[in-house]
């Protein structure tokens, strides 16, 4: 009787064992799919370049200010003559040039605004809850 109940215990641990091991292994994997995931919608929605949102955020922000109505404003920045900076001092130049405006404009605008770069020199900024 007794090397029954030790077996039987033998068994429910090694079980037990086997169960805490795969739950920790999916543990780890549903990490790795959050930063994944994560990583997926940074590529939808982040210009590389920039690291503003890109055109792909203007969808989303258009179909939440349609579930949830409010005031919105939008300014147009366009770089003027961008094409003679790249042509007289090169693209790397240029890129470099577009990421400083970049992390200016969203150093400079409020939490609840948003900064998309609409194309290649062009950036749209949207204020939210502007009706004041």
């Amino acid at each position: 009787l007794y090397s029954y109940i030790v077996s039987k215990l033998i068994i429910r641990m090694a079980i037990m064992a086997v169960a805490v091991f795969v739950l920790y292994n999916i543990k780890i994997e549903m990490n790795y799919i959050g930063q994944l995931n994560e990583k997926a919608y940074e590529m939808a929605l982040i210009d590389p370049l920039t690291k503003v949102y890109n055109r792909n955020m203007l969808d989303t922000l258009m179909e939440h200010r349609r579930l949830n109505p409010y005031c919105i404003s939008f300014a147009m920045i366009d770089i003027d003559d961008f094409k003679g900076i790249n042509d007289t001092f090169g693209h790397q130049k240029g890129d470099s040039i577009l990421n400083c405006l970049g992390d200016l404009i969203k150093q400079n605008i409020r939490t609840d605004d948003i900064c998309i770069r609409y194309g290649g020199e062009e950036f749209l900024l949207a204020f939210k809850n502007t009706d004041d």
